[in-house]
């Protein structure tokens, strides 16, 4: 449960910065607390796509276990957008292909985020 609720605040979240202001989506994005580093990819299929890192407990009860950097993956058609937000887990490398783009993005030119599964791909503590 606590899972969900957090892929549920993440995704509100992302949702705020990404139809709100006038700076740039990279300026927003870097703005978000525990982001450590937003990148440009390289695409055909979005204007704008980004990787943002960000870091968060590895154990949200016991803080003193440590951090680890989380990978997504945000594609960007436009700030007035439905974005889809893309969970199903493990390695999200995928996402980094110029070409991809989730189905349900596709079929409803939506914007799409995709968040790394922790533990799996580069989200590993």
């Amino acid at each position: 449960m606590k899972r969900i609720l957090s892929l549920t605040a993440v995704s509100l979240f992302f949702g705020c910065f990404i139809t709100v202001s006038a700076q740039s989506l990279q300026e927003r994005l870097a703005a978000i607390p525990q982001v450590t580093d937003v990148q440009p990819l390289e695409n055909t299929v979005f204007p704008q796509k980004f990787v943002l890192k960000f870091t968060q407990p590895i154990d949200h009860d016991n803080p003193g276990m440590g951090t680890f950097t989380q990978r997504v993956f945000v594609g960007d058609i436009h700030q007035d957008s439905i974005t889809v937000l893309v969970c199903e887990g493990y390695q999200a490398s995928y996402a980094q292909n110029p070409k991809y783009r989730d189905e349900i993005s596709r079929l409803f030119n939506t914007n799409n985020i995709v968040v790394e599964h922790r533990y799996f791909g580069e989200s590993k503590p």
